[in-house]
């Protein structure tokens, strides 16, 4: 009897491990969402900004 195990078997105490492939997270659509989400929050805030910014213009001209 012998001490020696046969190598790379996974889960057979060699530190092994069965293969993960490569590839995008399964949890990635949850910080796409965020993202998205934060996006439109970003275009909205634009938006207002912008027509504030063109109401106080348009406020500041000079009347003729």
């Amino acid at each position: 009897m012998t001490n020696v195990h046969p190598g790379g078997v996974p889960g057979g105490g060699t530190g092994w491990a069965r293969e993960i492939p490569l590839g995008p997270s399964v949890h990635q659509r949850y910080v796409d969402a965020q993202l998205d989400a934060q996006d439109a929050k970003d275009r909205a805030e634009l938006i207002e900004r912008e027509a504030k910014l063109n109401a106080m213009a348009k406020l500041a001209k000079p009347k003729s």
